[in-house]
């Protein structure tokens, strides 16, 4: 409290970057040298969907919480956000089959036309688009060798 008692005002602060090879220290690394760190975001995407899928349909379309319908739009955005900006173009080239427009376009919608967003669809795209595109990509390039 202020002394008018007032409440002070809220402040954002910007999470820092991981540092030391994380996942978040892209910079000044080639496009592949930083693959095995986007695939290990998307092996923790792909757990995301397991998890979903295990607490099944019934669960994710329930009105009673949304908590796991968030947490799928959550995924979804995350790999869109990944594919679009960390993703090397390699990969993308390899995976030339992936509908990288429609995977852009779809976390566009569940961003920012969320209203527009229909649960099933979502629960479609968590539930086997996702898991799929996500499997094809890390089965796409085989593990860096130490």
């Amino acid at each position: 409290m202020t002394d008018e008692g007032e409440a002070p005002p809220v402040r954002f602060r910007t999470v820092p970057r991981a540092t030391a090879g994380g996942a978040g220290n892209v910079e000044g690394n080639s496009e592949i040298n930083r693959y095995p760190a986007v695939a290990a975001e998307l092996r923790t995407l792909l757990s995301g969907c397991q998890e979903i899928i295990d607490r099944g349909q019934a669960e994710f379309l329930s009105t009673e919480s949304q908590l796991t319908s968030l947490a799928a739009e959550a995924l979804i955005i995350h790999f869109g956000d990944l594919v679009k900006e960390r993703l090397p173009s390699r990969v993308k080239v390899i995976n030339h089959t992936l509908p990288w427009r429609e995977i852009t376009h779809t976390r566009n919608i569940v961003a920012h036309q969320y209203l527009r967003a229909d649960p099933q669809v979502i629960w479609n795209v968590v539930s086997r688009s996702l898991p799929d595109a996500i499997r094809q990509i890390l089965a796409s390039v085989p593990p860096a060798t130490p």
